[in-house]
Formats: structure tokens, C-alpha cells, sequence
């Protein structure tokens, strides 16, 4: 290799490109407020699993749209919100039909 040909130099750090203190601190908040709501009302469990599934749905929705797969959002996060309070209160049949209705109206989104 020549001098211009070099790899710019790794600079001082995490090698992974992140903050690993942050990291840290960021799970054990996450635990913290997982324990904190099952301990205090299955209820409040519920309301943070829908906010993590909510950022969940989002995420994935924009890393395919990278690939060039368009994943309609809209249809796709309020299903994803809608089955966990399905399944949890009116159990596994619910649930089916919760995510029979969210095929359809992303098929329909689509076809619209």
C-alpha cells in the first residue's frame, strides 16, 4: 500500500463506535422500568411494552425501507400495537384475529 492508500486512522475509544457508559446506564434504565412496572401494576407493564414495540416496529420499518422493501408504517405499527393488548386481555383468539386484521389492512394499504 502506498501512503495514500492508507486506512485513516482508528481514533481513540470504543471500538465499536459507541458509548459503552451510555449503553450501559440505557439497559439497566430499561430494566429498572420493567421491574418498576410488573411490581406495580400489570397494566403499567403492558403500556411500556407497547412503547417498546411501537420503537421496535419503527426501527424495522425504516432499516428494510434501506434495502428497498416498502413496508407500509402506518398499517404495520397499529397492528403491532393492537395485538399485545388482544392477546393479553381477550387471549390467544384475539389474538389471531388481531393479526388477521392487520394482514388485511396492509394488503389493503397497499392495494390503495
Amino acid at each position: 500500500m502506498t501512503t495514500s492508500e492508507q486506512a485513516p486512522p482508528v481514533p481513540a475509544g470504543s471500538r465499536a463506535g459507541r458509548n459503552l457508559p451510555l449503553a450501559v446506564a440505557t439497559g439497566l434504565g430499561l430494566a429498572v422500568m420493567l421491574i418498576g412496572s410488573l411490581m406495580w401494576r400489570k397494566d403499567a407493564f403492558l403500556v411500556v411494552a407497547i412503547g417498546w414495540i411501537g420503537a421496535g416496529v419503527w426501527e424495522l420499518v425504516r432499516a428494510v425501507r434501506g434495502h428497498g422493501i416498502r413496508v407500509p408504517l402506518v398499517p404495520a405499527l397499529l397492528g403491532a400495537l393492537c395485538m399485545l393488548p388482544a392477546a393479553f386481555y381477550g387471549g390467544p383468539q384475539s389474538l389471531v384475529v388481531t393479526l388477521a386484521l392487520c394482514g388485511s389492512a396492509m394488503l389493503m394499504w397497499r392495494i390503495g
